[in-house]
């Protein structure tokens, strides 16, 4: 008797009459069937190796391309490029980032460039909740969270290396010395760059925060106005002790 399950593969005690995963008889199992299910699954298993292969040659001739052509790739019709996308995810790799964030840098196969693909990603998936800001210690959250271990120095020379090659416009340095990475143009005055300054010790402000800062209720009010409408904070009705506003590009502040 085969020490397997013919049906599911299951190693099987010398004494099986059942298979103990999937149930089947083991004794009403002929030999002829078990060689039958046998042949069947080494080409089930061939299948599989051909689709391995052909993935794998997919794969490789993505990478020419893109580095002969680059930046480039972007360029192409749109037909062209939704099928070069999907050729991309069929062959494993990360997808490109949307047009909001122009240029992207594509796969090369280098830790700087795999690491600028993750980032942009990150900016992408994060536009709608930010508005297009995101701290360093929130990237390094984010990264670890797709598996890839990095350093704050290193996602920072990643970003002024994506902000030289004009694909993001890069950081901002706040008073706090927290440093935000913007990934689309973000127009911040003075009072919305002073605004974000303070909340980023804790992540919010309530209005009474500015005030005590010196400004006056209007101003104050003009700001978080701003800044809600660039969907970089969020006001939340339902703290009990007044107006409040959270700052998402916080959430994983060092």
């Amino acid at each position: 008797m085969s020490p397997y399950c013919p049906k599911c593969g299951t190693s099987l005690p010398d004494d099986a009459k059942f298979c103990p995963k999937c149930g089947a008889n083991i004794e009403q199992i002929s030999p002829k069937e078990d060689a039958y299910r046998g042949f069947e699954k080494s080409l089930q298993f061939q299948d599989l190796e051909a689709d391995m292969e052909r993935i794998a040659e997919l794969k490789k001739g993505l990478e020419r391309i893109e580095k002969k052509y680059g930046t480039d790739v972007c360029t192409m019709p749109a037909a062209i490029l939704e099928k070069y996308r999907q050729m991309r995810v069929e062959a494993g790799l990360p997808p490109l980032p949307g047009e909001k964030l122009t240029k992207p840098l594509l796969f090369k196969g280098k830790y700087f460039d795999k690491l600028s693909e993750k980032i942009l990603l990150i900016g992408e998936n994060k536009l709608d909740e930010t508005g297009g800001l995101v701290s360093i210690a929130e990237l390094l959250a984010e990264l670890k969270t797709m598996g890839v271990k990095s350093s704050p120095q290193d996602v920072e020379k990643t970003v002024k290396k994506l902000e030289k090659q004009k694909v993001i416009p890069g950081i901002k340095k706040l008073k706090s010395g927290v440093k935000l990475v913007e990934f689309v143009d973000v127009a911040l005055s003075d009072d919305l760059r002073e605004v974000l300054n303070l909340a980023a010790e804790k992540g919010w402000l309530t209005l009474a925060d500015v005030m005590q800062a010196g400004w006056s209720k209007e101003r104050a009010k003009r700001a978080f106005k701003e800044l809600t409408a660039a969907d970089i904070a969020r006001y939340d009705s339902s703290y009990a002790s007044g107006d409040l506003w959270f700052f998402p590009c916080f959430k994983g502040k060092m």
